[in-house]
This record gives C-alpha cells, sequence and structure tokens, in this order.
C-alpha cells in the first residue's frame, strides 16, 4: 500500500518507531522524531505513515490508534 517513493522514507521512520508500551503520545513523539530527521511535514509526513500501518489513508486518529496495534513491522 505504500508508494514506491515513500518506500524509503517510511522504512527510515520505521527505525525510529518508539519501544513498547505504545500509549497515546508515542503517536506525537514519534512523528516529532521524524520531523526532525527529515524534510517532510503536513500530509507529507503522516499519509505514508498510516498507510504503511493500516493501509488506508483515512480513518481514526493515529494517536489513539497506534497503541492497539499488536505488531509494527520493522520494514516495509
Amino acid at each position: 500500500m505504500v508508494d514506491d517513493l515513500d518506500r524509503d522514507y517510511v522504512n527510515q521512520a520505521l527505525l525510529l518507531m518508539p519501544s513498547a508500551p505504545l500509549n497515546e503520545q508515542s503517536w506525537g513523539n514519534w512523528t516529532n522524531d521524524i520531523k526532525l530527521t527529515s524534510s517532510r511535514k503536513g500530509k507529507q509526513l503522516f499519509l505514508p505513515l498510516r498507510k504503511a500501518l493500516t493501509g488506508k489513508e483515512k480513518g481514526p486518529d493515529m494517536s489513539r490508534l497506534l497503541p492497539l496495534l499488536q505488531k509494527i513491522p520493522k520494514q516495509i
């Protein structure tokens, strides 16, 4: 589901994934870390991550959804 142009970005972002247990602050902490290491912001930052984790472009608030994910891929 991840666009080919976003594959390297998503794989780098997954390396920054916070350790379990994940909570509602994990998404914000993770995306802030990604902002510091990438030139992306806004939709370019968030949409590829959502698609990689959920397979969808739209859905519930990721800060609430991320803690519910049992297995986070290490690479796409």
